[in-house]
């Protein structure tokens, strides 16, 4: 597992970013014990989905998944090692209308503040909520769902939770929304994409995982920031791209480059020229995508946000990683937000300024 390796595999709520157990919950694990068959969405050659089957003592049921996000959510976020557990909250998820990576990370939240003596048994409607326990996985995930006894108070999410409880700083979001499964000190890149998405800590606005780990399209090193600004930028405009031509971004990904340089996007644009005969040149492609990313900025502006905002958990900016190939690291946000901005034209408060939006034909 690529993020186990650079110590970027969220663990124990963020704790560390290497999990000791990461091979029994693997895709290798997955396959090997529950994989039944490949799913493709219509005339798609990559079969991305997982057709699972769980017939184990404890756990039964059938559906697709788990997937990456969920494994890193529900599995070493709260240092569960159990595969089957795993993947019956995860069909409790799809089945009930859950987001998989929101419930683990909300639950993982749960769990360090139970080992800190801030949650009590009494809390937790009797769960002995350490990190590590699968069975609670399982039912509080369905709980949750129902907004029964302590799924009522998961239900609000991990800001909410942690709030209450007077320990914000345990909260692992970014405007409120729970990180994906790369933990920011292992990988600059993906703390400033955290922090500046429009709708907080999503991978699927801008997911420079893809460059840092995978070396799609080709291998930067993870621990650099000051290089990031402008490939984070760039992931943000291309992921604008392909959301607004209904494109898949597993399938787009490898389209994203010419041979090692990660812009232009040239498979993108043939496929909606083809499509729509449109005939977008290469510039006036790219701007449409900086054009959808500085819209979404105004209307965030306009409702209260800016540079206050930007943010990331004082975990990741302040508390050094304290194991593995990123030990020693914390997220150098503040070193490369500024550069960011200059990069995208807004002024120092995060937002775009009037020569930015008119030269965008915003205004």
């Amino acid at each position: 597992m690529a993020t186990n390796n650079y110590g970027a595999f969220p663990t124990r709520n963020f704790q560390t970013g290497m999990f000791e157990d990461y091979s029994n919950i693997d895709g290798r694990a997955l396959t090997k014990r529950f994989l039944k068959k490949a799913k493709a969405c219509f005339n798609c050659p990559m079969a991305c989905g997982r057709g699972t089957v769980l017939e184990t003592e404890k756990y039964t049921g059938s559906g697709e998944g788990p997937e990456y996000e969920t494994i890193y959510a529900m599995g070493s976020n709260c240092g569960i090692n159990d595969l089957a557990a795993i993947t019956k909250a995860n069909y409790l998820c799809n089945e009930l209308g859950l987001d998989t990576i929101s419930m683990g990370a909300t639950l993982a939240c749960a769990m360090e503040l139970f080992e800190l003596g801030i949650l009590t048994r009494e809390d937790t409607g009797g769960y002995n909520l350490n990190f590590g326990n699968a069975d609670a996985l399982v039912d509080l995930t369905e709980k949750t769902a129902y907004r029964k006894d302590f799924g009522d108070v998961l239900a609000l999410g991990s800001r909410a939770l942690a709030d209450r409880h007077g320990r914000p700083e345990l909260a692992m979001v970014s405007k409120g929304q729970e990180f994906a499964g790369y933990d920011p000190r292992a990988e600059q890149g993906m703390g400033l994409a955290y922090a500046t998405s429009p709708i907080g800590a999503s991978h699927m606005r801008g997911d420079p995982a893809y460059i840092e780990l995978l070396g799609v399209p080709k291998q930067i090193d993870p621990l650099t920031w000051a290089d990031k600004p402008p490939i984070v930028k760039a992931f943000q405009d291309v992921f604008c791209l392909i959301d607004a031509s209904g494109l898949c971004v597993f399938y787009t990904i490898r389209n994203l480059c010419d041979k090692d340089e990660f812009i232009p996007p040239t498979g993108i644009l043939n496929l909606v020229n083809f499509a729509t005969g449109a005939n977008y040149t290469m510039e006036e492609f790219l701007q449409v995508g900086e054009r959808i990313f500085n819209a979404e900025r105004v209307f965030l502006n306009r409702a209260g946000f800016d540079r206050n905002h930007d943010t990331l958990p004082p975990r990741m900016t302040q508390e050094p990683m304290p194991e593995g190939p990123a030990k020693g690291m914390v997220c150098h946000l503040e070193d490369m937000i500024d550069t960011y901005y200059e990069i995208r034209g807004w002024d120092k408060e995060g937002r775009p300024t009037p020569e930015k939006l008119e030269a965008l034909g915003l205004i």
